[in-house]
């Protein structure tokens, strides 16, 4: 015992203020967290906090740079999304025309005016190659999409569990980055950006005064959208405002024709600034004030009178082979220029007997009699 030496005093407890930067220290480390692994999102996590780190910035400029040096990165994806979105605009353009074309066929009951819109129809999608136009719309939105998930999942992850310095790096009215922005500017700004993007068509080439369809659907799915994303975190949030105010600079820049000329973006027949002139606006006037005199019942009417009561292009030409086939083989029904009935009725009698005699028509009675 005597060579153990002496007993050391006990350690003193940390402080109030040292367990506090203890758990801040402890609660920034992503792998205590959980999170940080080699997944899309644990990669992005790693690159947020890595920026947060090594350059001594908040987190809101971390996410700041982040989303911005992710959208510089894809900004050749976003040129040949314009190139197809050109092609696109200009092939919608034509589509339309057809299709109304086709569908006045079809009110009308025009089996032959139907029937050619239909191969017109066809031949100018072949034309214009559209299954690669929509091919390359849906490759291009996939990679979008998967960029957006990717930063959805990282985010969110990072928000709800939580990291401590998120909670503690706010700007402006917003404290906490985990949080929902108190005032809902954020969401709204998201929201009203979405709605910009998608009534104009800036990143699809196909604005939603082209969508007859579903106009009204994708006007109101951004307000749909507020209340569904108001409660998520700020840090969401941030990134979404970041990402939607990149496309939309970068998209009206596009419109520019000595920008789209140098990165080969083919010229588009409407630009954006066009719409706003006024000789776009004179020129536009009738077709506003035609399109007005059409109610919503209408319209309605309209849309399920052409895709849900017509035939299909097959049943119509069933049906016109059956009246061929049948053609000439029955006596042809006699057709008078009046009502016989209700002018003539004594006379219509005695044009029945005639044309029953001469048929070799026999009632009952006469039968029976024979």
């Amino acid at each position: 015992l005597a060579d153990i030496g002496p007993i050391p005093d006990p350690p003193t407890p940390p402080s109030a203020e040292q367990l506090a930067e203890m758990k801040v220290i402890l609660g920034s480390k992503l792998e205590f967290l959980g999170l940080g692994s080699y997944s899309p999102s644990g990669l992005v996590q790693l690159m947020l906090n890595s920026i947060h780190d090594n350059f001594g910035v908040p987190w809101w400029a971390s996410i700041f740079l982040c989303t911005t040096g992710i959208r510089l990165l894809t900004l050749p994806v976003m040129i040949y999304s314009q190139r197809n979105s050109a092609l696109m605009s200009n092939f919608t353009e034509g589509l339309s025309k057809l299709n109304k074309n086709l569908i006045e066929a079809r009110v009308r009951r025009d089996r032959f005016s139907e029937e050619l819109a239909m191969v017109e129809l066809q031949d100018y999608m072949k034309e214009h190659k559209a299954a690669q136009l929509y091919g390359r719309m849906f490759a291009i939105s996939m990679i979008q999409g998967s960029i957006f998930l990717t930063y959805f999942i990282a985010l969110r992850g990072m928000s709800y569990a939580p990291v401590m310095s998120m909670t503690q790096s706010g700007f402006l009215w917003i404290t906490d980055m985990t949080l929902p922005d108190p005032a809902w500017i954020l969401p709204l700004y998201s929201s009203c950006s979405v709605l910009i993007i998608l009534e104009l068509g800036l990143e699809t080439g196909v604005s939603t005064d082209s969508m007859s369809k579903f106009k009204w659907v994708m006007r109101v799915m951004p307000i749909g959208m507020f209340f569904f994303i108001k409660d998520y975190p700020s840090a969401m949030l941030l990134h979404w405002c970041i990402s939607n105010t990149f496309s939309l600079i970068t998209a009206f820049l596009f419109q520019i024709p000595s920008i789209r000329n140098f990165l080969k973006i083919p010229p588009l027949k409407r630009s954006i600034f066009s719409r706003f002139r006024a000789n776009d606006l004179d020129t536009t006037a009738t077709s506003v004030e035609v399109s007005k005199k059409k109610s919503l019942k209408a319209r309605w009417l309209e849309f399920y009178e052409s895709n849900f009561v017509t035939l299909s292009e097959s049943k119509i030409r069933d049906q016109d082979s059956r009246n061929f086939m049948r053609a000439g083989k029955d006596a042809a029904p006699p057709t008078f220029p009046y009502n016989p009935r209700d002018r003539f009725p004594e006379e219509f009698q005695k044009e029945k007997r005639k044309l029953r005699d001469l048929i070799g028509f026999r009632g009952k009675k006469e039968k029976k009699l024979d």
